[in-house]
Order: structure tokens, then C-alpha cells, then sequence
């Protein structure tokens, strides 16, 4: 998953990418940013299509120089 999403953002050919990786419980939080906003076709392209394939929530950052995914993990079933 994060290499989708750095793959998103270099795409846009920005010199350098942060990736970010957050947790809270269950949740995970993949982010990746870079200097150069992302063009449309970068954030709905084949790496977005992954994405958001294997998030439950994805999308552009609202300066639209990077891109994050929610993940979830998966929940055990007690025996």
C-alpha cells in the first residue's frame, strides 16, 4: 500500500516524497507527500485504483501535494 501511494506522488515529479505511517487502535494511516501538486490523472491512475482497492478510505490531501489511505486491521475472531 505504501508503494502505491508513493508511486502516486512521484508521478507528480516532486524531488522528494515523506511518507508518514500513523496508528490509532485498529486504524493505520498511510500518507504520502511531496512538494509538487499531483496533476488529476496521477490521483485517479492505475496506483489510485490499488489504493483505494485495499483502503477503506483514500484520497488527495486538500493542497493536493499528497495522498493518504485509512487501513484497518483485521479483526480476530476469539476461540
Amino acid at each position: 500500500m505504501g508503494h502505491e501511494l508513493f508511486v502516486i506522488v512521484l508521478q507528480g515529479r516532486s524531488p522528494a516524497v515523506e511518507m508518514t505511517l500513523s496508528t490509532a487502535g485498529g486504524r493505520i494511516r498511510i500518507t504520502a507527500l511531496g512538494d509538487t501538486p499531483l496533476r488529476l490523472h496521477h490521483t485517479h491512475g492505475p496506483g489510485a485504483t490499488l489504493a483505494s482497492a485495499f483502503a477503506r478510505q483514500y484520497g488527495v490531501d486538500a493542497d493536493a501535494r499528497g495522498v493518504w489511505a485509512h487501513l484497518a486491521a483485521e479483526e480476530r475472531a476469539e476461540r
